[in-house]
């Protein structure tokens, strides 16, 4: 495509042409030091739901559940099991270490970018180095890169560039075992992004690239490819619709004004690509206008642009028409001809243009390269092109660092983007959930009326402010939140979970058990509300049901404490206090804090006559909480039964001290404390 005589190859990427371990270690290091504060940071916004608490990165049989289970966990994940898969394996070597993590990242963007320079080298693609430099540190990747739950761009980069190289062997060679090859690599790249489905029409941009004569049968090997690309980007379109909620008035365009967004996106990521600041995580969401006529100027632009590089194709149009025409095509399944998730925040992101950015960086290095000679004709300094050069490494590595540091933790990252952008509604709706995290809850509500004052027809900030209400028991508040996201969107799973644990703190129990029957019917894995379900049939002392809820909520996930607990209780109800103690042990192997269950697993003891087990659960429950009056009342009661009245009225006179004076009194009364039954 481009011929060596156009361009001067300057001394330095001549170097790596003939060091090639050289130029791998230099890539390498040049990424793992632009992203050096990613790799301290901590997880932000999905990253949580995405990996942190995804309960198949803990099971041993998390890998099939992976691929042979994909409606686990859908409303989150997509089918892309290789990403997934990924993770699965980095937990169950390593454990949770997001530092850990993010190494990953940058190393899968690293070795993308070795993968590029030596794929355009076969090409021989003048300042294949250089692009592939250029990859590794443009900022416009960071998001990509520094956010976890975005590892699907990094892996899908490792299998997108190695099935196009496998697909000029294919090309030149003409063997099958090439053929097979680039169909496997392309179901990986699938399989890790469901965006890489543009790679079959990349092929027929292959052959005008190599000037292949084009033969019936060679668009006839094609089919397969497009057969898989058109499975997988049904699958995607599903999850995004059924999954993921991307329907409703928020994306009601016609398809004029589709066509009028897929105009804009293009111009919106060159100008990010050639010249990338400022960048934000979130971009404004530009009106779509069909009354006027500026709105019509970049569809204009792209059909006037191609037409001339069309005329001129035989001759310098060849290689910005075929160049462009691949970045145009790898943006298609982002210029919002379909429903997408994000796009109800804005109509692009940079973590879309991560792979569509390749054709226009090679452009860019060229005109830098351009730039650098003439430079040095101008100037007569053999030094021009490495000065160049220098000053362009360093400014992409300086806007990465200060990019990545940017995504720290939620926190920075949302401040941040208020900073760039003050009317990002979701930036203030996800800093006012984390300020209730933080339990500053006036704060929170602060951002959250904000997020509703910018944007009423968003669900999730009246889920928020209704959760916030929740923690100051404005319960009333609370459910008037919750009617409200439900009146946007009746399909709001969370919605109807967490005004179902309203009502229950108001003690009205048919309308919780409602609310959580209606969660069921929505997706009957919701793990919780089947524990939620099982108290309250608890609360109701029909303890057959409760068990039957809780034994369903454990099975589908077998690390919900509170679950355990509430068995652990339930047991105790039936007299079968050893399987009592065995619920409550589970509680305490996941998390050794929850001090009720000691208590209960003391009282367990306490049923089975085993007094010494019984004092140290009472023990502990009092070393982690001081003021646990009920522990303080009942090891009264073992000492009352070793003979020991002297300490069972000193934990009886605490308990009163803290507020419960029933037992001390009833101690007073007897004067020698004797026979006081708690």
């Amino acid at each position: 495509m481009f011929h060596s005589s156009s361009f001067q190859t300057s001394s330095f990427v001549s170097f790596f042409k003939a060091n090639t371990l050289a130029g791998i270690i230099a890539l390498i290091a040049l990424a793992f030091l632009a992203y050096y504060p990613a790799s301290q940071a901590e997880f932000i916004i999905d990253d949580n739901p995405f990996y942190i608490a995804d309960p198949v990165m803990e099971q041993s049989d998390g890998i099939l559940r992976i691929w042979l289970s994909p409606q686990e966990n859908n409303d989150i994940w997509p089918y892309i099991p290789i990403t997934r898969t990924s993770f699965w394996i980095e937990r169950q070597l390593v454990g949770l270490n997001l530092q850990i993590s993010h190494v990953i990242n940058i190393g899968f963007h690293a070795i993308t970018a070795v993968l590029l320079w030596l794929f355009l080298r076969y090409l021989r693609i003048p300042g294949a180095w250089l692009i592939a430099m250029v990859f590794v540190l443009h900022p416009v990747h960071v998001q990509s890169v520094a956010w976890i739950a975005e590892r699907k761009n990094v892996v899908a980069g490792i299998f997108y560039v190695l099935t196009l190289w496998s697909y000029f062997h294919f090309e030149r060679k003409q063997q099958w075992q090439w053929y097979v090859l680039t169909l496997s690599l392309f179901l990986c790249a699938l399989l890790s992004k469901s965006s890489t489905i543009m790679l079959p029409v990349l092929f027929i941009f292959c052959r005008l690239w190599n000037s292949s004569p084009w033969k019936m049968l060679e668009l006839l090997k094609l089919i397969p490819f497009f057969l898989l690309a058109l499975v997988m980007g049904y699958v995607r379109i599903w999850f995004e619709i059924n999954s993921f909620d991307a329907t409703g008035v928020q994306y009601s365009w016609t398809w004029g004004e589709r066509l009028l967004i897929a105009g804009h996106v293009p111009f919106f990521y060159l100008t990010k690509i050639i010249f990338p600041y400022p960048l934000m995580f979130i971009y404004p969401k530009w009106t779509i206008d069909a009354a006027k006529i500026s709105m019509y100027l970049p569809l204009v632009s792209i059909i006037a642009v191609a037409g001339v590089l069309l005329w001129k194709y035989s001759s310098w149009g060849r290689v910005f028409f075929l160049t462009l025409g691949m970045f145009l095509i790898s943006l298609f399944p982002v210029l919002s001809f379909f429903n997408n998730s994000w796009t109800q925040f804005s109509f692009v992101a940079d973590h879309w243009v991560h792979l569509p950015s390749i054709p226009v960086l090679i452009l860019l290095v060229q005109g830098i390269r351009w730039a650098g000679k003439y430079l040095k004709t101008i100037t007569g300094s053999q030094y021009a092109q490495q000065g160049i050069w220098t000053i362009a490494t360093f400014t992409f590595m300086g806007l990465t660092w200060q990019q990545a540091q940017s995504y720290q933790n939620n926190k920075t990252l949302w401040l941040t983007t208020l900073a760039q952008y003050p009317e990002a509604w979701m930036a203030h709706q996800e800093l006012g959930r984390e300020y209730m995290v933080d339990g500053d809850i006036q704060l929170a509500l602060q951002h959250l009326n904000q997020a509703i004052q910018l944007n009423e027809n968003r669900p999730d900030a009246y889920l928020n402010r209704g959760l916030a209400y929740f923690l100051i028991e404005q319960y009333p508040l609370a459910i008037e939140n919750f009617n409200q996201a439900l009146l946007l969107n009746h399909k709001m799973k969370k919605a109807y979970y967490n005004r179902g644990k309203t009502y229950a703190k108001l003690h009205q129990y048919q309308k919780a058990l409602a609310d959580f029957n209606q969660v069921l019917e929505l997706n009957p894995k919701f793990s919780e509300a089947y524990n939620d379900r099982g108290t309250i049939y608890l609360q109701w002392r029909q303890y057959p049901q409760a068990l039957q809820e809780f034994n369903q909520a454990l099975l589908l996930n077998p690390q919900l404490t509170e679950a355990y607990h509430q068995r652990g209780l339930t047991y105790i109800f039936l007299g079968k206090y050893v399987q009592a103690v065995e619920d409550f042990d589970q509680v305490l192997r996941l998390n050794p804090t929850v001090v009720e269950s000691w208590y209960n697993r003391g009282n367990a003891y306490l049923k089975l006559q085993q007094y010494a087990k019984a004092m140290d659960s009472y023990n502990q429950a009092l070393q982690l909480d001081p003021k646990y009056i009920p522990a303080y009342n009942n090891r009264g009661y073992l000492y009352i039964l070793s003979g020991n009245k002297k300490q069972a009225c000193a934990n009886w006179r605490e308990a009163c001290r803290l507020g419960q004076c029933q037992y001390y009194q009833q101690a007073q009364q007897k004067q020698d404390c004797l026979r006081i039954i708690p």
